[in-house]
């Protein structure tokens, strides 16, 4: 019996070990997606491209520091030493694509926040003058476009998730989780409360605009 009982145990503890395992995978792809669409990028393309890259900068990566300690002038080094550096110089290189992606996300996020007074601007006056919430993203996006193109292009999706959406904050809540922007995370909560309570965005969003 006790036998029994411990081969059970260790049956649960191994199917909870592989548990943890899968949940830590698919918390790392949700936050990669996640990180994508932050930057702008489409996950199901940009994922494709991504490992290409990080493949294709390791083995440069290892090809280029392989080439470099053969060389008559590099440090003589014995056969682990040499694997190690190398497969450690192509670790590194394929580091460098997430680098890159940190940049275009602060650089889109620079720009969502350099193009929110203008947001705010133009949603006060679509609201000043009686418009819906649905109504006013639309004027704005149309406004915002030719200029702010990636403002508009989440203000679409935010526009599109509120007219298919059962709950309207959900779309405001995934507007948030996208961007990532603190301009952006004042304005969903304005846009909230006025969607949930009638109240209007204008006084909110015209401390968030100084």
């Amino acid at each position: 019996i006790d036998l029994e009982r411990e081969e059970t145990r260790s049956a649960q503890s191994s199917r909870q070990s592989w548990r943890v395992l899968f949940g830590r995978k698919k918390e790392k792809k949700r936050n990669l997606n996640r990180r994508f669409i932050r930057a702008g990028i489409d996950p199901v393309r940009g994922k494709k491209l991504f490992v290409l890259v990080r493949i294709l900068l390791f083995v440069l990566a290892s090809l280029a520091t392989a080439f470099l300690l053969s060389k008559p002038f590099s440090p003589p080094v014995n056969a682990p030493t040499l694997v190690a550096i190398v497969l450690a110089t192509g670790t590194a290189g394929s580091f460098l694509p997430f680098l890159l992606l940190n940049y275009l996300i602060q650089k889109r996020q620079q720009r969502i926040e350099r193009a929110m007074p203008d947001m705010i601007d133009l949603l006060i006056l679509c609201v000043e003058a009686g418009l819906t919430l649905e109504v006013a993203l639309a004027r704005a996006i149309e406004g915002l476009a030719p200029f702010a193109p990636d403002v508009a292009a989440e203000m679409k999706i935010t526009l599109s998730e509120l007219r298919i959406l059962p709950d309207k904050s959900m779309a405001l809540t995934n507007l948030e989780e996208r961007t990532a922007s603190k301009s952006l995370k004042y304005l969903v909560l304005s846009l909230r409360q006025s969607e949930r309570y009638g109240t209007s965005i204008d006084r909110k969003s015209t401390r968030l605009n100084s």
